[in-house]
């Protein structure tokens, strides 16, 4: 995705359909999560920021997704509530000397309900965050009490 500077499916596989019927089969197969790859890639950015002073970067960006009414394909409300979509939580590893991306530590995938509060609700300053014992985040810090910044 990155060296195709695209997340369609259709131009990383150069319009090959044999690679986008085989990428469809593989992200709709039950026995692949979100949760699974996000792990797998967790692991390996652990790997990576060994003996690193690191950062870790949270943001979230909206992926806006064209439907129809009616056919929101379990789609969850984004924007001022208008638009379908899903949210993306995502945490960079970057190494704090050369500002170089360690790898992806963690992350969701969010979709609002037609019920949900749909912002306001950031904080300032800095925060202090509990880190779970024998979490992934909490072995990258080694720390059992971070802060955070928004």
């Amino acid at each position: 995705m990155v060296a195709g500077a695209s997340v369609c499916l259709r131009v990383l596989a150069e319009g090959a359909r044999r690679e986008i019927v085989g990428s469809w089969r593989f992200l709709s197969n039950p026995r692949v999560s979100v949760e699974a790859l996000v792990e797998g890639w967790g692991t390996r950015t652990a790997e990576a920021c060994a003996g690193r002073h690191v950062l870790a970067l949270q943001d979230t960006s909206e992926i806006h997704f064209t439907t129809r009414e009616g056919r929101e394909r379990g789609l969850g409300r984004i924007g001022h509530g208008n638009i379908r979509g899903v949210l993306l939580h995502p945490i960079l590893a970057v190494d704090a000397e050369d500002g170089g991306c360690l790898g992806l530590v963690t992350g969701k995938v969010e979709k609002r309900g037609q019920d949900s509060d749909l912002g306001g609700t950031m904080r300032l300053g800095a925060q202090v965050c509990q880190l779970a014992e024998g979490t992934l985040v909490r072995s990258i810090y080694g720390a059992a009490e971070i802060t955070e910044r928004h």
